[in-house]
């Protein structure tokens, strides 16, 4: 503008996010005195010259005539030490950003009235370059902000799921020092102790995204179930009144896929039921064996509670990362973080609840030669 239009002094007023007045910005050489000047664009304040240039979009001339300059215009006029003020607006075809004030001679006037076209048309160019910068700026915000409720949220996953094994290890080295002032026997115990341990480091590893760790491609789920139920007992993690108790399948049941992630799942689950259960009550991991579904044989594993079982609004978005109304930092991720898990063994989860208990159905992927001799058992079937 300074270029342009031989503007020697000029001050840029933007429309704050109230859209009810305009702010002064200190921008290059401009008076820092004069940033954050205020002029209303609402009530009294809207009858200004450099209101009413900004609110109509229209190339204004204040002055010589003292007459048109109210206090605001007066006080802007001083500061610039000119005599007559042109309010250019800043503005597109639809939107109004601000004003461009600038403090010119009074025989100047008439010269840039011949340039008001012009003057329009910098002022509309100028309006869309700030429109797109800040277009950029919110977009740019908006990016930051996503990636820090993504991390905020991979973080309360993290501490959720570390917190799991932690817990276990708390538990289990009571249970070691009692062992070993009675000097019996601590292998299994220590045993667990450097699995969790373990644990632990993978699940940071994952975090901080580093290569998995390669794992068993077949997992034998009776023995993980019984493993984690014995764990359970031993680790002091139930409350008294409540037991736990697991229905094997008859003949073993190899899973394709991880035991470090079904043990996640499964403890996720065992945590929520004990939650289910302040006053004491029965879980059940029970193994009902081999199911097809949709041609896909899987094997259907059930964790079941004697609570009182889910509200309907808690049904409804059951594996969505929400808050809950159980205490804590992490509350309400749970679930969605065994979700999450099931998918990466390619299974399924399913959820059944009354006012009698809940149950969780999970279907997990069979080992290759296990479904295929379950296949050739329904075809002859």
């Amino acid at each position: 503008a300074r270029i342009i239009f031989n503007l020697e002094d000029t001050l840029l007023f933007l429309v704050n996010s109230s859209g009810q007045a305009l702010v002064g910005l200190s921008v290059g050489e401009q008076r820092q005195r004069l940033a954050d000047f205020t002029i209303s664009l609402v009530g009294g304040g809207a009858g200004s010259g450099i209101a009413q240039a900004t609110l109509l979009r229209r190339v204004t001339f204040l002055g010589p005539d003292k007459q048109q300059f109210g206090i605001a215009e007066d006080q802007l006029r001083r500061a610039l030490n000119a005599e007559c003020l042109v309010c250019v607006p800043i503005a597109t075809s639809n939107k109004g950003l601000g004003v461009l004030v600038g403090g010119i001679a009074a025989w100047r006037v008439a010269d840039l009235k011949q340039s008001e076209r012009f003057l329009t048309s910098f002022g509309g160019q100028a309006a869309t370059a700030l429109d797109a910068a800040a277009n950029e700026r919110g977009e740019m915000d908006r990016r930051i902000a996503s990636v820090r409720r993504e991390h905020l949220e991979d973080s309360r996953r993290v501490v959720h799921e570390v917190n799991n094994p932690l817990t276990i290890i708390k538990n289990y080295l009571g249970v070691l020092d009692e062992k070993i002032a009675r000097q019996e026997p601590i292998s299994g115990e220590l045993s667990i102790l450097n699995e969790e341990i373990d644990r632990v480091s993978h699940i940071m590893s994952e975090f901080a995204g580093s290569a998995p760790r390669p794992q068993i491609n077949l997992t034998d789920v009776n023995r993980v179930v019984q493993d984690l139920v014995k764990l359970f007992r031993e680790s002091r993690f139930l409350p008294p009144a409540v037991q736990i108790h697991a229905k094997p399948a008859s003949q073993p049941i190899e899973m394709d896929g991880s035991a470090d992630l079904l043990k996640q799942i499964l403890v996720n689950l065992i945590k929520n039921a004990i939650e289910a259960l302040p006053k004491g009550g029965q879980i059940e991991i029970v193994n009902t064996g081999p199911t097809v579904r949709q041609g896909q044989v899987f094997h259907e594993l059930l964790v079941k509670d004697t609570g009182g079982g889910l509200p309907a609004d808690v049904l409804a978005n059951l594996f969505s990362p929400v808050r809950s109304s159980k205490a804590g930092d992490n509350r309400g991720i749970g679930l969605s973080i065994v979700h999450g898990l099931v998918k990466k063994l390619n299974g399924q989860i399913t959820c059944q609840s009354s006012a009698v208990g809940t149950t969780f159905a999970l279907l997990l992927p069979l080992g290759k030669a296990a479904s295929l001799a379950q296949m050739r058992v329904k075809d002859e079937v």
